[in-house]
């Protein structure tokens, strides 16, 4: 046995392990209010991607303005609409193209919509809400076969109402909902 074992004696909890290091409890080690307060903040790597558009230089000063410990309650909440999506209008037994894309240009303008022709059908895609209302409305009048979705904003749809006496009249509820200015069909 070396002298070192003898000297030291066995490990107790209350024994320092000698081939460990001692730790101090000085000044060395971080306060809890240095451990708190630390931040790390980096540089946006896509600084150079920046555009000029207005909308992403609001939500640039936006983001800049918010403080990174504010709650998200704080933060201004911003709801951004969808763009409406318009749907295709699919016409069949078109004859003479020209002369019917010179009347849909008539009736919207050259801007109102384009144009996308297969061997069967030709595909209308109106611009916006307004063309799409007129083109229809133009092809119902010529009684030309077509095929188009109905919109998002003209689609119908089922609403369960509740807490309502099982004695109320159906006649009550739809004119409640007229007055509201909702259509009921049932």
């Amino acid at each position: 046995m070396n002298n070192s074992a003898r000297n030291a004696g066995p490990v107790t909890p209350r024994t320092p392990n000698p081939s460990k290091r001692n730790l101090s409890s000085s000044s060395l080690s971080p306060s809890q209010t240095d451990k708190k307060s630390k931040v790390f903040i980096t540089p946006n790597r896509f600084a150079a991607l920046a555009t000029n558009d207005p909308d992403d230089q609001e939500a640039a000063a936006t983001s800049a303005s918010n403080s990174l410990g504010a709650p998200p309650a704080n933060q201004p909440h911003t709801v951004q609409a969808r763009k409406m999506v318009i749907p295709p209008i699919v016409i069949k037994n078109i004859k003479n193209f020209s002369a019917f894309k010179n009347a849909l240009t008539d009736i919207t303008s050259s801007e109102g919509f384009t144009c996308r022709a297969t061997s069967t059908y030709l595909k209308v895609i109106p611009s916006s809400r307004i063309n799409y209302n007129t083109i229809i409305d133009y092809l119902h009048d010529t009684e030309t076969s077509f095929h188009s979705y109905t919109p998002r904003h003209l689609r119908t749809y089922r609403v369960a109402i509740r807490n309502l006496h099982h004695s109320t009249l159906n006649t009550d509820i739809i004119n409640a909902l007229n007055e509201l200015g909702h259509q009921v069909k049932h």
